[in-house]
């Protein structure tokens, strides 16, 4: 395996022979197999069969060593750390919270010096282990934290220097974190420091976090990049500098999909200077926007720049009468539109029949609607719970090719 963590070739073999195994089935072999580092192999199983989808290159390299599979959870995804790596470049690159060091892997194309910065001493050692396997030129390690790292450090050009940090956001029992100063380390503690030593200081923050909030809290906030990747909102990255705040934030969000990535990108005043127009009935097409932009708050602004219609204030489903194919999210063909009573209902809804259900600004939750109405889940055709003009409605339709 190269340099760096040695390992047996039995071992070696063990956890290739035994990638797809069934982990409970696993811990039966433990005394059958005395020649190998078993705590080990077992650790190497569970943690690539996490990776398998999330990390496919690293899961596909032989040769890396994967930590403990709490730390492949709380890594990137291999496609939004290469988006990432699209996003920013320099210099210096300085990683305080390198953890498996997916995200300093890719970045590390786009900078000619790379540091991470690591207090758990195993991650170290499979960084430096993994990053010699993957020929990553000239990086440096530090076992320390962001906090005595910052403290002591000195750049000797202040704008060659890009600090990236993707604090820990899991509490000691467990339960994941959200606000900036529940998370470790803190960033409202580390950021006038952050600020004063770098040109540039990304920071990777919980899909959870208020918008508004960080506007708000951190003055220098100079861009907002929220990634999505098959329609699930995966992070929100900000980049921080050394200026004034800003009265108008730039936020770009992408939908990372199979074939190209899917954006919508605008300026915060954009969707605080527009308004929306609402429709008196719905359409023969309904639109439903990606995740990431909706985590950007372009309710009025997608409607807008699209020349749609929205339903209702708060349901943020939008409808027209001919197709936009540019629409930034799903575009249903409309089949029927559905009142409330009873019969209607049930001369419509196949008792029994499958339907992929969705609720939007409608006072029942998915399963209990699904309940009443006696579907399942799945299926060809598509069925939203919404509000047109303060009544509720349903409405059939099928997602466009």
């Amino acid at each position: 395996m190269g340099a760096g963590i040695k390992v047996n070739q039995e071992t070696r073999a063990f956890i290739q022979d035994h990638l797809q195994d069934d982990l409970p089935r696993l811990m039966l072999l433990k005394k059958r197999v005395p020649e190998i580092d078993y705590p080990f192999a077992y650790q190497q199983i569970a943690s690539r069969q996490k990776a398998e989808k999330k990390l496919p290159f690293w899961y596909s390299r032989e040769d890396l060593i994967f930590p403990a599979p709490l730390s492949v959870e709380q890594a990137s995804s291999e496609k939004s750390a290469q988006y990432k790596a699209n996003l920013f470049s320099g210099e210096h690159l300085i990683d305080l919270s390198a953890g498996f060091g997916v995200d300093a892997f890719w970045l590390s194309s786009r900078f000619n010096r790379l540091t991470c910065v690591e207090p758990n001493q195993e991650l170290c050692e499979i960084l430096k282990h993994n990053f010699k396997a993957l020929n990553v030129p000239n990086f440096n390690i530090h076992h320390t934290d962001a906090e005595e790292f910052i403290k002591k450090f000195t750049p000797e050009k202040r704008e060659n220097i890009t600090f990236y940090i993707d604090p820990d956001r899991r509490s000691v029992q467990g339960s994941k974190l959200v606000l900036l100063e529940d998370c470790s380390p803190n960033i409202l503690d580390l950021y006038f420091d952050l600020i004063k030593k770098g040109g540039k200081v990304i920071v990777k923050l919980s899909p959870m976090i208020d918008l508004k909030q960080l506007m708000n809290r951190l003055p220098g906030l100079a861009v907002v990049y929220i990634i999505s990747v098959k329609n699930e909102c995966k992070e929100v990255v900000i980049q921080l500098e050394d200026r004034p705040k800003q009265p108008s934030i730039p936020i770009f969000t992408v939908n990372i999909t199979d074939s190209a990535p899917i954006s919508f990108n605008f300026n915060s005043d954009e969707e605080e200077n527009c308004s929306s127009t609402f429709a008196d009935q719905v359409g023969q097409y309904i639109y439903e926007p990606y995740s990431n932009v909706l985590k950007a708050g372009a309710f009025k602004l997608v409607g807008e720049r699209f020349r749609l219609k929205k339903l209702d204030h708060h349901s943020h489903l939008y409808t027209s009468d001919e197709p936009v194919a540019e629409f930034p999210g799903k575009i249903f063909r409309v089949d029927k539109v559905l009142g409330w009573s009873k019969g209607e209902l049930k001369q419509e809804i196949q008792k029994g029949g499958f339907y992929h259900l969705a609720v939007r600004n409608f006072p029942m939750s998915t399963n209990a609607l699904r309940q009443q109405l006696q579907i399942k889940e799945g299926g060809d055709q598509s069925l939203f719970a919404t509000t047109l003009q303060g009544k509720h409605i349903l409405i059939l339709c099928h997602l466009m090719d």
